[in-house]
Parts: C-alpha cells; structure tokens; sequence
C-alpha cells in the first residue's frame, strides 16, 4: 500500500504558520501576490494561501498567463510581474536562489519570486490524521508493505513517516515520477494500492492496481481511484482491504458448496441410480424422493434448488454480522 502524505497521511487542513519576506517586502504583499497566482489551482496549498489572503483582507487579483506544473508549483503574471509560486526545486529552474535556512520538519515550504527576483517565503502546516499510526499498524499486521509517496522535501516527507511507523519514503517526485514508481513496484511483482487525494496524485491512482481516494479528494483523484471512500478515514483502507479478502473467501466458499452441491444431485436428477432399481425395489424411505426407479422427484429437486440458493445467500449475509462485530 502506498500513501501519499498531503491531504492522506496529513488531514489536509494547511493553515499558514510563518510568512517570512525577504528584505524590502511586507509579509502581506508576499500573501497577497502568491494568492493572487494560486488563485487558479485547486491545490490544499493553493486553497490555504487563499484562505489567508482572505483573513488579512488582502486583494488577489486574476493571474495572466497562469500556468501549473502539478507537483512543482504555479505562475503567472500579477500586476505586469513573472510572479513564480512552488518549492525550491521549481524556482531553481528558473533561475531562482533563496539562501538556505533552517527549516521546520513539520513545516511545509512554499517559495515565490517576482520577476526572477525572490519575495519571500511561506510555511504552513498540517496535522496527522489520528487514525493513520493505526492504519499503518494493522496493514503491517497483515503482512503488507507500507510505502509513503510524497512530493514534499525529503525531511518533511520521512518525518511524518517516522511519525506513523512508514519505513520506507520515496520523496521530492512530480506526479509522473509518482506513477512510475508505481510502474516499477509492479514489474518487481507486487499488486500495488495507492491511496491519494490531489490531481498530483491522480496518474500514480490510475496506474496501481488498486486506486483508493479520500472523500476530500478532488475530482481528478475520484475520477482516477478504483475506489472513493465515503468517510475521509484512513481506516477505511484496512477495513477495505479486509472486506475484499472476507468477501474473496465467501465467493470460493459459495462456489465449492454450490458446486459439491450440483456434482452429486444433477446426476441423481438425470437418472444416475436408475440402473439400481430396475430390479430392485425402492425401500420405502426414499420413494418420496426417488421415486419407483431412482429418478428425483421433480418437487424434491425444486426443494433441493431452492435450498442450494438460500444457502448461498445466508453463508453471504454472514459477511454483514462479520464486520459489524469488527
């Protein structure tokens, strides 16, 4: 099972934690020029810019030109300014340097320039869902590889692994890379479940096995995943992973049945014991149901349908009590 981290492993509620703009510019011109980019994505982090912008009664104004690179950042022209909106990979790609500085683990980094000219810098943070130490927990139960899937820096991505008990991270990687290491766990052999719920995350769902999207996920991310989950709890993933499993196990246990069931009375049906009888008489205690000479009584045989149908249907309902008592 692979997770994403933004809006999966994280409930996705970003809030802006720290504003820190570079020498010459005011913290809100900062908020007000990367909202006014972001303004065009459907982003968490894009969504909680502009909710901050808002707090503050900051303008934001429609971008010319916007474009987005999912899993990198945004841009477009605001007042007659390049304005540039990512992580510093992205900005570093356009010839954009910030000086390095402590960051906070439990902080996500989003940089903005003007002009190729930095402005600024804005963290925010999110909170781990309650439930995902636990879910995490119970799939390593099960005896399923965890990996944690991000496009997040390195040590914000293995810090929140650390923290919910992934041991393996895969981080800083655009949505394509996303979906080829997806690609590359399946050619090793494994049947790969991803767990996501951003348009970054929408080719690595289409591409696993098995696509599973949080409720809050956007519509890309739905429209990609096997599956949508109605609450927006990771435990919903292990509880899935169990009802496909107790679903699976009733499936052959019903077929066996049916099967066994079919095997022995069809050819009793047929007249498979008739050659018995043909100069024996039929005890007395199965002429109701066989007869003069070894053939099903027709009413015994639709009985004997009806009984195999209900049979299957109980053992199925049983799945119901199974996982209420869970």
């Amino acid at each position: 099972v692979v997770f994403d981290k933004t809006g999966t492993i994280t409930d996705g509620n970003l809030k802006v934690s720290s504003v820190e703009p570079e020498c010459g510019y005011s913290a809100d011109y900062l908020i007000a020029l990367a909202a006014s980019v972001e303004s065009g994505s459907e982003h968490l982090i894009a969504k909680s810019i502009l909710q901050k912008a808002r707090d503050n009664d900051l303008t934001v104004e429609i971008p010319q030109h916007f474009s987005i690179v999912p899993g990198r950042g945004a841009k477009g022209i605001v007042h007659g300014k390049n304005v540039i909106v990512g992580n510093e990979n992205f900005l570093r790609e356009h010839n954009v340097h910030f000086e390095r500085s402590s960051t906070e683990k439990d902080s996500t980094e989003v940089f903005v320039a003007a002009d190729k000219s930095p402005v600024g810098k804005i963290l925010l943070r999110d909170n781990l869902r309650e439930e995902a130490a636990d879910t995490v927990s119970n799939l390593k139960l099960m005896g399923i590889r965890v990996l944690l899937l991000s496009g997040d820096t390195d040590g914000r991505a293995r810090h929140v692994a650390r923290e919910v008990g992934i041991p393996e991270v895969v981080s800083e990687v655009t949505p394509e890379l996303k979906a080829e290491t997806i690609k590359s766990l399946q050619e090793e052999g494994h049947f790969v479940c991803m767990v996501g719920d951003g348009i970054n995350d929408a080719p690595a769902l289409a591409q696993a096995n098995i696509g599973i999207a949080m409720a809050s996920g956007t519509d890309v991310a739905n429209e990609s995943a096997s599956i949508t989950l109605i609450k927006n709890n990771l435990s919903s993933v292990s509880k899935a992973i169990n009802i496909s499993h107790l679903s699976i196990r009733t499936i052959k246990q019903n077929l066996l049945w049916a099967f066994g069931y079919n095997v022995i009375l069809i050819p009793i049906a047929a007249g498979i014991l008739y050659p018995l009888f043909i100069s024996n008489s039929m005890p007395n205690i199965l002429s109701p149901i066989l007869g003069m000479h070894g053939f099903l009584n027709p009413a015994v045989a639709a009985l004997a349908m009806a009984f195999s149908s209900i049979s299957v249907v109980l053992n199925s309902l049983r799945l119901k009590r199974t996982l209420s008592a869970k």
